[in-house]
This record gives C-alpha cells, sequence and structure tokens, in this order.
C-alpha cells in the first residue's frame, strides 16, 4: 500500500527517520497519521500552503529533538514553550495572508522608526570621532543684542594665556583656497587653525607633524597639513609628500603633515594653515573666529562657565569702552554642531514615527482579538483540558513574540537600506564626523522596539484569552471593551500626527509668503575665485568684472548679468559698525555689500527712493551709496536719508568706534530690504557700496534668464573663460534653489511628517474598518430580533451607524488635545506657527468619521435587512 501513499506523505515518512529512534517510535506514527488526514481533507489552491507547513514542521522536529537528545532532554518548561512555538507556526501557515499582513506592519513600523532612530543617533547620540570628545566645549562671545558670536583673535590671546580651566584650546576659521599646482586649478576647503589644533582634539598626525608655536608668528613660516584624502589624490600616498609644497592662493607652502584618515575638521576641510596674527596689532572687535578647547581634570561645563566670566571681567576692566557688555559662553562641542533647534526637530521625528509605529500595533493588536473571537472554541476545549489561564497567555505571548522577531529583522533591513537614503536629506556635503551606520545603538533600539510592540500587541488578547468564560456548550461573557480601547487610541495618536503635520505645512506655507526681496525665478548664480597673483589691485579686477559681465550679457536667453559681494539667501555677509554725519550716538550695526551696475534692477529689489547709479557711477569710484529700508529707518528715523553722508568701520568689526580715517559715502537711493540670512530670519539693515569703492577677490554672476537657468551656465563659463581661461568655477546654482535651501528644515520635516500622518490615517482607516465591520456583524443576533420586534430598517442602521461615532469621538478628544499640546512646542520651533491649523484637523476628522460609518454601515444595511428568523437563528 506504500506505493499508493502520496509523495509528500512518502517523503515525510523518510524524514522522520532523521529523528532519534526513542522520538521517532514515541511520535512518529501520531505525526505520519495526522498528515495524512491534513492531507486528505485538504484540496486545492490550500495544499501548496499545507505543503510548506509540513516541511517546516519536519525540519523543526527534526533540529528540536535532535538538540533534547543530545542535552539529554528538556525540563517541562521548555517543551511547553516548544509546542507552544509549534502552535504559532501552524497557526501562521493556516492564516498565510494574515500573517504576512502582521510581518509587513510590524517590518514598516519598526523600520520607519529605526530609521528615523538611525538619524538621530548620527546627529544627537554617536560620540564625536575624538578622544574623550566629552571634554571638548566651545568658546563664544555674548553682546546685548547677540545670544553667540565669534570671538576677536586679542580676546582669544587672553583667554589661552589667562584661563587655567582648560588643557588646551585653538582659534580656527573656514576657508576656500585656490589651489594651483596641477595643470588646471581647483578650489579646495580648509581651514586657518592656530598651532595645536591636533593636539587639542587628542589626534596625531598620520604622517609627519602638526604646527608648532613659532609658525604663528606672522611672516614666520608658510606651512600647510593635508587631508588623508588630498595625499592619497594628489600623492598616491607617497611619504616623499612631506616637504614637497602646493600653492594656494598663490603662495607656495611646504607640506609638514597629513592628517588622519577620514578627518576634514571642521567639516570638508582637506587643507590646513597656521593662524597668524600679532594679538597687539590684531583688530579687537573682529569677532570672526571660532574656539574650540578641552577641559582640565576635574573640570566640567559650569566651572568653565565661571572661568569664562573671570576672563570676561578682565577684558572688560582692560577695555571699558569697547568690552563692558561683551560676555562669555561655554558649550558642549556636541551642542555647537547641532544646534539645539535641528536636535528638537530630529526628535520630533522620532516621535513621530513612533506613534505610526504604535498605530501599526493598534492594528495588529485589533487583529488578533478579533482571531481571538474566532479561536475562542479552540481556547475553550485547552482550558477544558486542563490549561491554565498562564498557559493560554502564554500562547499569546510566544505567537506575537514570534511575528515581532521576523518584524524586527525586516525593520532592520529596511533601515539598512534607510541608511543609504539619510544622507539625501541634509543639504550640500554632509560634515565628516556625521555617519548613519548601522551600530550596536541602532541594533539595540530595534531591539526595545520590537519587545515594545510584542509587549502592546500580545497585551489585549492575551487578557482576552484569560478572561475568555465560554463553556463546550457555548455561552460567552466577555465584551468588546479591549477593541474599542485600541481603536480609540489609534484615532488619537493619528489626529495627534494630522496636526502636527498640519503646523509644520503651515509654518512652510507661512516661509514662502515671506517677500525675500529679490525675484528669484530664472537667475543663474555662479561664482569664482580670482587669483591674486593675476589680479593684484582693484583696477585689474574691475576690469576682469566688465569685461567677463559683457560677454556674458550677449548669451542668447540672456536678461541681464549683475554681480554683488554678499548675495541675497546665500550669504549673510560681514557685519559693520555705521555712522550717519551729525550723530554722536552708538553706531548702528549693519551688513556690508558691494554691487555692480543692473544688480538692483536685475534682482527686482525695488526702489523706495532716489535713483540708481549709472555704470559710470559704478565703476568711477566715486563714493556714492544705496541703503536699505531697515537701515534708513535706524540711522535717520523719520528723515528722508537722499543726500545724507554714512560711514562704515572694519568689514566683520562691531566695534562702535570709527576711525575717522574711514571716508564717507553721500545716500544716492533707498531700496527695499533683502533676507540675505534665509526666509526665517529678519531682514538687516544693508548698506550697498558701489564696485569701484573695493571689487571683491571673489567674482560672483547673477544671471537672470529667459529660459532654464542651469542649462546655460556651461556658456556662462566659457564666456568667461574667454578673458581668464584659468579661473576654477564654484558649483552653478539658482536663486530658486537657495530661497528653497533657506527653508529646508522646515520642508523636510514637513514632508516627512506628512508622510508619517498620511500613513497613521491609512492605517487607522484599515484598523477602523476592521473592527466596525467585526463588531456590527457580531450584533446581527441582536439587529436581528430588533427587526422582529418591529424596528424599521432605517433605524436599525442609524443605530449601528450612533454607535460608530460614539466609538470615535472619545479617540478624536483625545488626539485634539494632544495636538494642542503638540502646537505649544511646534510654536516655539516653527516660523509664524499660531494655533492649531483648523483645515487639517477637520479633515482628518472627517476621514476617521467617515471611515467609520462606511465600515458600519454596510453589514449593519445587510443585517437589517435580512429576515429575522434567519439572523436570530446565526450562533
Amino acid at each position: 500500500m506504500n506505493h499508493r501513499r502520496p509523495l509528500i506523505v512518502r517523503f515525510f515518512e523518510a524524514g522522520l527517520k532523521a529523528l532519534p529512534p526513542i522520538d521517532r517510535e514515541r511520535y512518529g506514527r501520531e505525526m505520519l497519521s495526522v498528515l495524512e488526514d491534513e492531507w486528505v481533507d485538504t484540496r486545492g489552491a490550500r495544499r501548496p500552503f499545507l505543503f510548506a507547513r509540513i516541511l517546516l514542521d519536519l525540519a523543526v522536529s527534526i533540529v528540536w529533538f535532535r538538540i533534547r537528545s543530545l542535552r539529554g532532554g528538556q525540563g517541562r518548561l521548555g517543551s511547553d514553550v516548544w509546542m507552544d512555538l509549534r502552535m504559532a507556526l501552524r497557526s501562521a501557515i493556516r492564516r498565510p495572508l494574515s500573517a504576512i499582513a502582521i510581518v509587513l506592519s510590524l517590518v514598516l513600523g519598526i523600520g520607519l522608526n529605526t530609521a528615523v532612530f538611525s538619524l538621530v543617533n548620527g546627529l544627537l547620540l554617536r560620540p564625536l570621532p575624538y578622544p574623550d570628545a566629552s571634554e571638548l566645549v566651545q568658546l563664544s562671545q555674548t553682546a546685548p543684542d547677540i545670544e553667540s558670536m565669534d570671538v576677536s583673535l586679542p580676546d582669544f590671546d587672553v583667554w589661552r594665556g589667562e584661563t587655567t580651566a582648560f588643557t588646551g584650546m585653538f582659534a580656527f576659521d573656514d576657508a576656500s583656497f585656490l589651489l594651483t599646482n596641477a595643470d588646471r586649478p581647483e578650489v579646495v576647503e580648509g581651514a586657518v587653525v592656530s598651532p595645536g589644533f591636533l593636539e587639542v582634539l587628542g589626534l596625531q598626525p598620520a604622517l609627519g607633524r602638526g604646527f608648532s608655536l613659532e609658525e604663528e608668528e606672522p611672516g614666520r613660516a608658510s606651512v600647510v597639513i593635508i587631508s588623508d584624502a588630498l595625499w592619497e589624490r594628489r600623492f598616491s600616498r607617497s611619504p616623499d609628500a612631506l616637504e614637497s609644497t602646493l600653492i594656494l592662493n598663490g603662495s607656495s607652502r611646504r607640506i609638514v603633515g597629513v592628517a588622519p584618515p577620514n578627518f576634514h575638521f571642521p567639516e570638508v576641510a582637506h587643507v590646513w594653515v597656521p593662524l597668524a596674527f600679532d594679538p597687539l596689532r590684531a583688530d579687537p572687535e573682529d569677532y570672526g573666529f571660532d574656539v574650540i578647547a578641552r577641559l582640565g581634570p576635574g573640570e566640567d561645563l559650569t566651572t568653565a562657565r565661571v572661568e569664562g566670566d573671570r576672563i570676561a571681567a578682565l577684558l572688560a576692566a582692560e577695555s571699558p569702552a569697547t568690552k563692558a557688555r561683551i560676555g562669555t559662553s561655554v558649550y558642549s562641542l556636541r551642542s555647537a554642531d547641532v544646534p539645539v533647534a535641528v536636535g528638537g526637530l530630529v526628535v520630533t521625528l522620532l516621535a513621530a514615527a513612533t506613534l505610526v509605529m504604535l498605530i501599526a500595533c493598534a492594528n495588529i493588536s485589533s487583529l488578533l482579538l478579533a482571531r481571538g473571537d474566532e479561536r475562542r472554541s479552540e481556547m475553550a476545549v485547552r482550558r477544558a483540558l486542563g490549561a491554565g489561564r498562564g498557559r493560554l497567555i502564554r500562547q499569546v505571548f510566544v505567537e506575537v513574540g514570534l511575528f515581532t522577531l521576523l518584524g524586527v529583522c525586516g525593520a532592520l533591513v529596511v533601515g539598512y537600506k534607510a541608511v543609504e537614503l539619510l544622507p539625501a536629506l541634509l543639504p550640500g556635503e554632509r560634515p565628516f564626523w556625521i555617519r548613519f551606520d548601522l551600530d550596536v545603538r541602532v541594533f539595540a533600539w530595534g531591539a526595545l522596539m520590537g519587545a515594545l510592540c510584542s509587549t502592546l500587541i500580545a497585551l489585549p488578547p492575551a487578557l482576552q484569552a484569560a478572561r475568555e468564560q465560554r463553556s463546550l456548550a457555548g455561552r460567552r461573557v466577555l465584551s468588546n471593551g479591549a477593541t474599542t480601547w485600541v481603536v480609540r487610541g489609534q484615532v488619537a495618536l493619528a489626529t495627534t500626527l494630522v496636526a502636527c503635520s498640519g503646523l509644520t505645512l503651515t509654518a512652510l506655507n507661512n516661509l514662502y509668503a515671506v517677500d525675500p526681496g529679490v525675484d528669484v525665478e530664472r537667475v543663474l548664480v555662479l561664482g569664482a575665485p580670482l587669483p591674486p597673483w593675476s589680479y593684484q589691485d582693484g583696477a585689474a579686477r574691475a576690469a576682469f568684472y566688465q569685461d567677463a559681465m559683457a560677454r556674458v550679457r550677449a548669451i542668447p536667453g540672456v536678461v541681464s548679468v549683475s554681480s554683488v559681494d554678499v548675495v541675497p539667501l546665500l550669504s549673510s555677509g560681514d557685519e559693520v559698525a555705521l555712522n550717519a554725519s551729525g550723530r554722536d550716538d552708538t553706531p548702528v550695526v549693519g551688513v556690508l555689500s558691494r554691487f555692480s551696475d543692473g544688480y538692483f534692477d536685475g534682482l527686482g529689489v525695488p526702489l523706495i527712493e532716489g535713483r540708481h547709479l549709472s555704470a559710470a557711477e559704478v565703476w568711477s569710484g566715486e563714493r556714492m551709496a544705496v541703503v536699505s529700508e531697515s537701515l534708513a529707518r535706524s540711522l535717520w528715523p523719520g528723515e528722508s536719508p537722499l543726500g545724507k553722508r554714512v560711514r562704515h568701520g572694519v568689514e566683520g568689526s562691531r566695534s562702535p568706534t570709527i576711525d575717522d580715517d574711514q571716508p564717507w559715502f553721500t545716500v544716492s537711493a533707498v531700496v527695499g530690504d533683502v533676507h540675505q540670512s534665509g526666509l526665517g530670519a529678519p531682514a538687516r539693515g544693508m548698506l550697498y557700496v558701489p564696485m569701484g569703492q573695493g571689487t571683491p577677490g571673489t567674482f560672483t554672476l547673477l544671471v537672470r534668464t529667459s529660459v532654464d537657468p542651469l542649462s546655460l551656465a556651461p556658456e556662462v563659463r566659457a564666456r568667461v573663460h574667454e578673458v581668464d581661461p584659468t579661473l576654477p568655477f564654484y558649483e552653478a546654482t539658482t536663486m530658486e534653489v537657495a530661497r528653497d535651501l533657506s527653508v529646508w528644515t522646515e520642508r523636510t520635516i514637513s514632508a516627512l511628517l506628512t508622510g508619517f500622518a498620511l500613513l497613521a490615517m491609512a492605517l487607522s482607516i484599515l484598523g477602523i474598518y476592521g473592527v466596525m465591520s467585526n463588531v456590527t456583524n457580531r450584533r446581527r443576533r441582536e439587529l436581528g430580533l430588533r427587526r422582529a420586534v418591529g424596528a424599521t430598517e432605517r433605524e436599525v442602521v442609524a443605530l449601528v451607524l450612533r454607535r460608530a461615532v460614539r466609538l470615535l469621538l472619545p479617540g478624536l478628544g483625545v488626539g485634539l488635545l494632544l495636538a494642542a499640546a503638540a502646537s505649544v512646542v511646534f510654536r516655539a520651533a516653527l516660523f509664524g506657527v499660531g494655533a492649531l491649523a483648523p483645515v487639517p484637523l477637520l479633515g482628518a476628522v472627517a476621514v476617521f468619521l467617515g471611515a467609520g460609518v462606511l465600515a458600519a454601515f454596510q453589514p449593519a444595511r445587510r443585517a437589517a435587512r435580512a429576515h429575522p428568523a434567519q439572523v436570530l437563528s446565526v450562533d
């Protein structure tokens, strides 16, 4: 008869030979008999699922029994857990679509949460790549109107010489260098740093040495340290690179060291040159340098701040006229690298992703509760056969744990793929210390979220199983309270997410409604540094500017061409003290910018009063100036500034004392305010002086076009190279990109939160629909009874719909309260956010109520239309 058995049965019988003999004798015949019965009873499309379950059962049984035989048997608990695991596997295979839906929901919820956590980990948690990074702090100075500003070099020298709270400190500033060793010059990013910067950071050069104190003295040494990447690219990692030279900005510098691999401090630097200065001659009001220090043994931020106050008092005593109101601040290097606003926003994203995960958990829990109703006979039989409540609860937790384990594994795969996408969220080239790869913290977070999900999912059905009172006769007393509150929790969390999304969309809309002060449509921005050895004075630079701009104007599709050294929305410029003639009070602080002819008309900056300077006036060197509207109000409140005179101090200096040798400029026009630092930052007072008063060393073109601006970038470069073929250009961009970049934070957070909110709404709607359909179907007997005693079809349907609305209203109410609390937090972090946005909130309320009504309507109408005798006969 063996040859008549199905192939799968014969295969299973052969596989049983792999079991230990004692287990094969004890369980083999029973396992084979059960398999034969199931195979005979299963037909059609369900046989492939049974085939998969049989193979899985066989493999798991062989592994388990072999392990148990090697260990000499298992205790009762281990055997019971193994049986629970096998039952969970069988249950999943019997309901494959349901199991797949549960696992995918967990992969989505935990994976999304883990991906966002890897962003939080990379920005906030991962240690900075320096030894004992917690000892590193950043020093800054404060003024009455500025919370934090850079440090002047004389003040840095006092700090370095007088403080005892630090073992070392260094000053630095970002810089771009024109490297001309190769046939084609290139621009490399770098920094000027004071000696000892590698030692303070706790690093050693990969080759050579760092800077010595003697190299800080002006004119003493022309040396450079290069990055490991530049060493490899230029010198193929040859040790002979030491003592070689690089031509940076026309000056020959000897290479004395190579930085450690993957080191690009402060962010993307490839070359470092010594910060050479004389403390007695440096401008004490030029606050243009960052300072990093390492705390001494036993010191912390509190003692360092006390030391900072002492130094500030010392400086104020030495220079009361200029330093009396200048303070100091000390904060950790981590908080300096990641602004509080950015940290708060990524934590907000993590909270939003966690809400989505909780909603997914609620959906799975609702599904398991519904399955619990289907399995109540099974649970009753197991109770009747002696299974205790603990055993029933454990079965639920084992089943959910199996799903969660698969979900966590899938979530980590999703997180691994998300790591490749996260850098795209950061504009520009990301700092070298930011890494999003998976580490122990990410794996631990994924495991923690898996444990949390497993507990939250399993708890309601486990309590349901423990409270199950159905007897073998079929009587049951269990309410739907757990399912109801799960759905209400879903709705509350989703409503909160929708509210937060509405707030971010409101902030983004408010930002885009801000007038930047310039017309950003179709404006190409292209720049290049002018080599100082080729353009040694302002006259040579001015001649180049005029020739290059004339050639670019001749390109078809070009509407206007102009130049400015402080580009709106892209550069904030240097602050400078400004003084008006006839005023004896404290000068006003503004921003100095140099412009070419056609700048204001070309960018659409409105003319408020006066006239624009002609091209001849711009390049002739006449001392004329244009002021912005806000600066005019500050310098001449209630007066017309036309014909008035103004002068400025040293660029980068906020010193209230302006040298009497500084020239006066006569105001010829007042123009509208321009947002230099982004749409979210207030417009600052601008003093515009003509290019003829000092042509900048960086050539920046603003080209308005009638076509796509970036499509003309190659032609613009070619025309400029007709004048000077050696110029290396920076990457081309547009004013529209600059505007979008200025609202990057709000745009990114809005897009992600909106996506989270839509996903949460979709999950909640599915949960509402499933629960309402299940609840309505279970009330068919009650509805049939109402129809039997005279209720109309409309009354029965209305009764069910009212029940659906009552189910959802508490969740919506809690969600609105949570949304109100969230709006308080968002109001401080986002631009122009006031009260809760009504449109998305009302839309969410309408969608949730509509989903609940629709979910209940169809089964209610079906039950109401059925014959009462037919409905009442249903168990």
